[in-house]
């Protein structure tokens, strides 16, 4: 853009504005794409210039310290952009400017005192989502017009000043995201106009201060994942306006504050603290919630008497407290509930029927409780469900056929119960999962070879049951990294597809009834230890040996076969000696495993101690 008397009525251009005398006064072109950088730019032929706004246009490199020359500029905003390099110091000029944004650049460097000391008329500045570094000037203080402030998502370090208690006008400050230490200054309770504090994402310690209660219009509090440590002033209680409250990941303690007797509540965070004490009585009636995160803390309370239905609520997680009661089957009502975790408390009673009603669940996760009874055919419904944990219960009963209708289920664990009877063909049918743990029950019954159709990724455990039969070779089919069917009463011979399984990291088919009747015909009083023995040999070769022409009798003695001329040849050598080493150790327990003669076998209780000592 040249010179404006060059150009015939630039007037009638394209948010492009004059005033009476045929001056240009603004330059608009929010998201006109216009590419290149600021270096043609004529500022000295714009003199009357009010209002700049060039956000988002794609606009590269450094911003020109001929900007300084825009002496009558009012607004300036270049957010949005791909602008990098330092603020020309020449920005100080601009005297006049009430408006700053430069934020969502790559704008660099320090702040420089002198943009905050010249420009006391500022009202709005933006400087969030650059990488600016250093401290915040003390000069900040002398910005007594700001109303918004906005240095979020930065480099920026040491403490908030003290001094920025001085800015009264301040409607929201944001300085979230930086490496920002120290104290939350005191002076913030100065702030008396303020509806937005974010300062969450950075380093921050010592108490809430107390002098945050005078700040009663705050809509909006953000102070997660800092260092923050004492008791939140009960005061909080009593502010009329406020809806979101983020205290979680830093190091609270003491009581929750009565949120939500006076405030229309939306959210309330404050996990991962040390919080203890009763569940606030406010929570029951807060029927403007949406999202509550409490989990990871010392509550204490009962679920039944202290949570009501909450008809716009989407997301509850109390996991890990103190919390006792039973579920109750009123919150079949919260229809928009997508997540639901009680996790890690002290819950008894039974899985409610009426929760099947939820048809927008995506998450449930009941485990470790007291929880008794049975699984309730009603959470075949949850047509939404992706995650249902209700490991470490005491469930009885069978495996409701009806879990099968889950078609998104990825995660089901129902390990560490008390249930019985066979594993539902139906369950196979979900055809998502990605992990399945029934472990530690008292499941009875073969594995079905359909459990080749699931898409399995990462945990197949089925052990600690009663299965019986043979290990289906459609096992091979899965894509597993771990693999434990230990602790049953499986026989017959481990599936020679079972060497496709490439991507395993972890697996253990010990005490089951696979004996080295599968590979000898000989029937000894070691089988479990033989059975060790020839399924290391065969993940370290990659098939049967008998498949290489190579007998078991001859891979007992060490020096009968060389160790590199047993490593699968698909895979690389180990890099080291070190690893080189583990490997010898490891292929020499195996060998003696496989020992002819029974009674020179170690015991696993052997080869395990031999291998932790290696």
């Amino acid at each position: 853009m040249g010179d404006p008397n060059l150009s015939t009525r630039p007037c009638r251009w394209f948010g492009v504005s004059c005033n009476v005398e045929g001056s240009i006064t603004k330059i608009h072109l929010p998201r006109a794409s216009l590419g290149g950088n600021l270096t043609g730019f004529e500022f000295s032929a714009f003199d009357s210039l009010v209002s700049l706004n060039l956000s988002q246009c794609n606009l590269s490199g450094p911003i020109p310290p001929q900007i300084g020359l825009l002496s009558k500029l009012t607004h300036l905003n270049l957010s949005r952009n791909i602008l990098s390099g330092r603020l020309p110091p020449t920005l100080s000029n601009l005297t006049r400017l009430s408006l700053l944004y430069l934020g969502n650049n790559m704008i660099n460097g320090k702040l420089d005192p002198r943009l905050f000391s010249n420009l006391t008329e500022l009202q709005f500045l933006e400087l969030q989502n650059n990488n600016f570094t250093g401290k915040i000037p003390l000069e900040i203080s002398l910005l007594t017009n700001l109303i918004e402030l906005a240095i979020n998502n930065n480099r920026l370090n040491g403490s908030i000043p003290y001094e920025i208690g001085n800015l009264k006008h301040l409607d929201a400050i944001s300085l979230y995201g930086n490496h920002l230490t120290g104290p939350v200054p005191v002076s913030i309770g100065n702030l008396t106009r303020l509806t937005i504090l974010y300062l969450q994402q950075n380093n921050l310690s010592g108490p809430i201060p107390q002098d945050i209660v005078k700040c009663t219009k705050l809509v909006e509090i953000f102070l997660y994942d800092n260092d923050l440590s004492g008791s939140v002033p009960p005061g909080l209680a009593n502010f009329s306006f406020l809806k979101k409250l983020h205290l979680s990941e830093n190091s609270l303690s003491g009581p929750l504050p009565q949120v939500c007797r006076e405030s229309p509540l939306v959210v309330f965070t404050a996990a991962f603290n040390s919080f203890t004490g009763p569940m606030p009585r406010s929570l029951r009636n807060c029927m403007t919630l949406v999202r509550v995160r409490l989990e990871s803390n010392f509550l204490s309370g009962y679920l039944d008497r202290d949570f009501s239905v909450y008809p716009n609520l989407n997301y509850l997680d109390l996991s890990n407290n103190k919390l006792r009661g039973v579920l109750s089957p009123y919150w079949g009502s919260c229809l928009k509930l997508t997540l639901l975790k009680v996790a890690g408390n002290e819950i008894g009673g039974t899985i409610p029927n009426e929760l099947g009603k939820l048809s927008v669940l995506e998450v449930l996760d009941l485990s470790s409780n007291h929880i008794t009874g049975s699984i309730s055919q009603h959470l075949g419904n949850f047509s939404s469900l992706f995650w249902l944990n209700l490991a470490e219960n005491r469930l009885s009963g069978s495996i409701p056929p009806e879990l099968g209708h889950l078609s998104r289920l990825e995660d089901l664990d129902l390990s560490s119960n008390e249930l019985g009877g066979p594993i539902p063909e139906q369950l196979w049918k979900c055809s998502k999962l990605r992990n399945l743990v029934l472990a530690m029950n008292n499941l009875n019954g073969s594995i079905s070879p359909q459990v080749g159709n699931l898409a399995l990724q990462g945990s197949l455990n089925l052990s600690h049951n009663r299965l019986t039969g043979n290990i289906p070779p459609q096992i091979a089919k899965l894509a597993v990294e771990h693999l434990d069917l230990s602790h049953n009463v499986l026989s017959g011979k481990i599936p020679p597809s079972f060497a496709l399984m490439t991507g395993l990291t972890s697996v253990d088919f010990s005490y089951n009834e696979l004996e080295e009747l599968a590979y000898t015909m000989s029937l000894t009083e070691k089988c479990d230890v033989y059975s060790f023995g020839v399924l290391v040999l065969e993940v370290t070769i990659g098939k049967h040996p008998a498949e290489l022409g190579i007998s078991l009798n001859s891979l007992q003695s060490e020096q009968s076969v060389e160790l590199e001329d047993l490593l699968d040849a698909r895979l690389p050598p180990p890099a080291d000696q070190i690893t080189m080493n583990e490997v010898k150790a490891i292929v020499k327990q195996a060998r003696s495993c496989i020992d002819v003669d029974p009674n020179r076998r170690p015991t696993m209780r052997e080869v395990s101690q031999a291998l932790l000592e290696n």
